[in-house]
């Protein structure tokens, strides 16, 4: 009776962890199609999509002793020609220093938090004054010298009544003649809100430019508006 309770057991665990691994590329899957669909409607049919966060390679976790100033954690991988550094931020947050300032958070702080919270989830915790997000950096790897670059982040209200999420990453050039080497990256934000919900694209060009497009219900058109390559 109890091996056989035991392989119920085991084979209940399997089923649900294949399911949700199989729902989890499923919406993976359909997230990059949406993300593609966007940018062919703002860049034209002639772009060419070199790869996307579905495709990322080289997946590593920083080490602690490798974080960055207020990083909780921290992921690196690559998509296409840019290494992404992919990290749970804590900001600072109060009357001297809004999040979007980008002011770490001190060690103390960033101790209080990880003990009062999954740093999996971007559900917004108030721990002396900070706020955790989820943020984009990225390097060029066909760059001499590669250099770190700031995209954007995602972050959720105090008070839950709007939400962000970093929804699309990828890289694409111009046309299919354009080397690889020249891809410019594409990340994705979404904003979810209690009336409406906009989409952010922010762009990093090869050459370290960085550019932001909004589709926003309040700007007709926004949603088909061409983008300039």
């Amino acid at each position: 009776m109890k091996n056989e309770f035991m392989n119920k057991l085991s084979e209940f665990i399997y089923v649900n962890i294949t399911d949700r691994y199989d729902v989890c590329r499923v919406l993976e899957r359909q997230r990059a199609e949406n993300g593609i669909k966007a940018l062919r409607t703002h860049l034209g049919s002639a772009i060419f999509i070199t790869a996307t966060d579905k495709d990322k390679k080289k997946k590593q976790i920083v080490s602690e002793d490798k974080l960055r100033d207020g990083e909780v954690s921290a992921v690196t991988y690559s998509v296409g020609n840019y290494a992404i550094r992919e990290s749970v931020m804590l900001y600072k947050d109060d009357d001297d220093n809004y999040y979007t300032s980008r002011v770490p958070a001190d060690k103390e702080q960033i101790e209080n938090f990880k003990k009062q919270h999954n740093e999996r989830s971007i559900i917004f915790i108030d721990v002396d004054g900070c706020r955790p997000v989820r943020e984009i950096r990225a390097a060029n790897m066909n760059d001499a010298e590669p250099k770190w670059w700031y995209v954007c982040c995602a972050t959720s209200a105090k008070s839950l009544t709007w939400s962000e999420s970093v929804d699309f990453i990828g890289t694409v050039k111009k046309n299919v003649f354009v080397p690889d080497k020249k891809s410019d990256l594409f990340v994705l934000v979404n904003y979810m809100g209690d009336s409406f919900s906009t989409e952010t694209w922010h762009r990093l060009t090869h050459k370290g430019e960085a550019k932001e497009y909004k589709v926003h219900p309040y700007d007709i058109g926004s949603d088909e508006r061409r983008w300039e390559w």
